[in-house]
């Protein structure tokens, strides 16, 4: 037996399931977003996928979407959890657009995890200097600088970091592909397998487990 009780969404920056209408068609009062950081850390916490402009030209061709050459790839709207509601790719010669969940049927659910994801577009600068204790990267090709005069924006390439002992010559590198950051794997409703095993590995019961991932659920035995 499943007794109802009203739930709001609230927006956090990451951890988070999804509402069930924002994935599929229909509301349910027990699949709602709920803040998940048990999920944090997993194996598929965070990914990246890569494709050029190109590249999804070919896929729309094959999907039967002729759009001409792939011009902009634009997130219009995204639910109060994170995720794409709707997103359109733009071409010379129209647009296709795909909502909710069908974006990851578009580029295959094996490399496209989920539709939490950001869009990086190609042709963005990114600084990266290689030092003994790994990568640091700047997402731009200018920073401002504080100098004793005051702040100023100044062109990075051919300037050194250094780490005390060492100095690097800082590379601008520009990406020619479309490049999606996404969080999780799966659609994001209900339960999460991995967030379920660490509330576990914690000493949550099944009950607690269960009803912390479909809101507003009291479990009963009904014999």
């Amino acid at each position: 037996m499943v007794n109802w009780r009203k739930q709001y969404s609230i927006l956090i920056v990451e951890g988070r399931t999804e509402n069930s209408e924002n994935i599929w068609t229909t509301a349910f009062p027990y699949l709602v977003g709920v803040d998940d950081p048990y999920s944090i850390g997993s194996p598929n916490d965070v990914w990246s996928v890569s494709y050029t402009p190109e590249q999804i030209s070919e896929k729309l061709v094959a999907k039967g979407y002729n759009i001409g050459s792939v011009t902009n790839i634009v997130m219009e709207s995204v639910s109060v959890n994170g995720r794409s509601l709707k997103t359109t790719i733009y071409g010379t010669n129209g647009s296709a657009s795909f909502e909710k969940d069908k974006i990851r049927a578009f580029f295959g659910d094996s490399n496209f995890k989920t539709n939490y994801f950001t869009i990086q577009s190609p042709g963005g600068s990114g600084i990266t200097a290689l030092t003994g204790s790994g990568t640091a990267k700047i997402n731009s090709s200018t920073a401002n600088l504080l100098s004793s005069s005051g702040s100023s924006n100044t062109v990075l390439s051919g300037l050194k970091a250094s780490d005390g002992s060492t100095a690097t010559t800082l590379q601008v590198s520009s990406s020619t592909a479309y490049t999606f950051n996404g969080k999780g794997w799966g659609h994001g409703i209900g339960m999460s397998q991995w967030g379920a095993k660490t509330m576990a590995d914690k000493g949550f019961t099944y009950e607690e487990i269960l009803k912390y991932y479909y809101t507003g659920t009291v479990l009963e035995n009904t014999k």
